[in-house]
């Protein structure tokens, strides 16, 4: 399985010490939501070497590489969500 485009969210830690983290997150995860949006299928890259990667891309000691995230339109259909629909989990209150 491979993906044409490839994004790597990355983080400077010396110029946002506390937000790094959440930012990059977030910046991650509405990237996702959008793709899906869109039918472009991506995911969340975790397993991954890490320095290996922050070398290749030519990042500097004080760049946080959060992950990198393929993008690609899906060959076939979408897969299904594993997740309950909201009319299953919402409640009254």
């Amino acid at each position: 399985m491979t993906a044409p485009v490839h994004v790597a969210i990355v983080g400077k830690t010396k110029r946002n010490p506390k937000w790094y983290l959440i930012d990059t997150a977030l910046a991650s995860m509405n990237m996702m939501l959008m793709a899906w949006s869109l039918k472009i299928g991506t995911c969340w890259v975790g397993a991954m070497e890490k320095e290996k990667a922050s070398k290749i891309l030519g990042l500097a000691e004080d760049d946080y590489l959060l992950t990198i995230l393929p993008l690609g339109y899906i060959e076939g259909t979408i897969p299904k969500s594993y997740r309950a629909s909201m009319e299953r989990i919402k409640r009254q209150i």
